[in-house]
Order: C-alpha cells, then sequence, then structure tokens
C-alpha cells in the first residue's frame, strides 16, 4: 500500500469510534502502525509530493504524535524534513506541525529561521510555543515578534515560554517580565519564574515543556 491508502485505512479505522468518545492517546491503539511505519520508509526513498500525498504523510504524522515514529524517521533525512516544513505552512494538522518543528529546529540551514516563523502562525498555542521556544534556542531575529504575541494572550504556558525564550536569549529585559509574572496569578507561571531566577543551564526543564 501506498501512503495515500495507509491514511485512508486508518481514517476508516479511526471512523468507528465517535469525536466525543476518543481519550488523549487514542491513536495508539491501532493495530497497523507496522505497515504504516513501513511505508514511510519507502516514501523517504522515493518522495511523492503531490498535494494528495503529503496530505496524507501530515495526517498520519499527526495521528503518531503520542509515539512520534514517524517524527524520527523524517529526522534522519533533514532535506526531507525542510521541504515538508515549506509545505504544511497551510495544513491544519497541528500536531503535524509541531513534531516538524522538532525535526527542524537545530538544523543549520539558511530557511530554518523564516520557516519557524511562519509555522508559529499556525493556530495551535502548542505550535506557537515550539516554535518560539526553538527560535530563541537559535537567537533568530523573529523571536521578540513571537515574544510579543505570545504574552498579550495571557495564557498562562504561553508566558511561561516567553520567560524562558527571554532566558535563552540573555534579554536584557528579561527582570521586567519575570517582575510581572510574579505577580500574576498563576501558580505555575510563578513558580517558573523561581526557576529562571535560579537557572545557570540552558537546557529545558518540564515546566518549560507544556502540553496543550
Amino acid at each position: 500500500m501506498n501512503i495515500i491508502s495507509e491514511a485512508q485505512r486508518f481514517k476508516e479505522w479511526a471512523n468507528q469510534f465517535p469525536v466525543h468518545g476518543r481519550y488523549g492517546e487514542w491513536e495508539t491503539e491501532y493495530e497497523n502502525w507496522g505497515p504504516v511505519y513501513s511505508c514511510i520508509e519507502k516514501w523517504i526513498e522515493s518522495p511523492d509530493w503531490s498535494q494528495e500525498a503529503i496530505e496524507a504523510l501530515l495526517y498520519l504524522l499527526a495521528r503518531d504524535n503520542e509515539v512520534m515514529n514517524i517524527r524520527y524517521q523524517l529526522g534522519d533525512h533533514p532535506e526531507i524534513a525542510i521541504e515538508l516544513a515549506k509545505r504544511s505552512l497551510k495544513s491544519k494538522e497541528s500536531c503535524a506541525k509541531w513534531q516538524i518543528v522538532e525535526c527542524i529546529g537545530n538544523l543549520e540551514h539558511p530557511e530554518i529561521d523564516q520557516l519557524l516563523y511562519q509555522l508559529y502562525f499556525d493556530r495551535d498555542y502548542y505550535v506557537q510555543r515550539r516554535c518560539m521556544m526553538e527560535s530563541a534556542k537559535r537567537k533568530s531575529l523573529f523571536t521578540r515578534e513571537m515574544i510579543e504575541l505570545s504574552w498579550s494572550t495571557h495564557d498562562e504556558y504561553q508566558m511561561i515560554c516567553v520567560l524562558w525564550s527571554l532566558h535563552w536569549l540573555k534579554a536584557p529585559d528579561l527582570p521586567d517580565f519575570l517582575s510581572v509574572a510574579k505577580n500574576s496569578e498563576y501558580d505555575l507561571l510563578k513558580k517558573n519564574v523561581e526557576e529562571i531566577s535560579n537557572q545557570t543551564s540552558l537546557t529545558t526543564p518540564d515546566a518549560a515543556r507544556p502540553t496543550s
């Protein structure tokens, strides 16, 4: 079977379960992930960049967001991951996009900063957070705009990741943001203020990896 057929087979299986009855990791119950992964390997060897094939790949990547085998398959092929990032910009598969961000975020390539900036404008806050944090680690010039937009949402997790992004940028105005966050109503945000204030490492603590 090709990638389009595998996506259709998954959809037929998924249609057995009402959307309101699906739990967080429902996709892992699918019994045919093995053939999907084999199909992805074949696709990587000879990519089909047709719109239908890309939509199928992004659909399967999004459904595999818990195990992330497809993400790791793509991660071994940077040029393919970059091309997929470009072709995913108009997709509504947010769970595919944040995995693509993870694939390309640490690549040394002239197009990455721009791609992360473009991917940031997905409707999903988690995609935005991943793009902003990866951009901050890269010291991208686009990061400040992401920071301002994310901070303006007043969403707790967005604000947490703004603080960490400013920390990685070694931004001179970080203390101003920390002061505002310290006096907020959000307990987790205030906990991260303490962690950042005592932080000497540039690694990402669990508190800076909230899930949507």
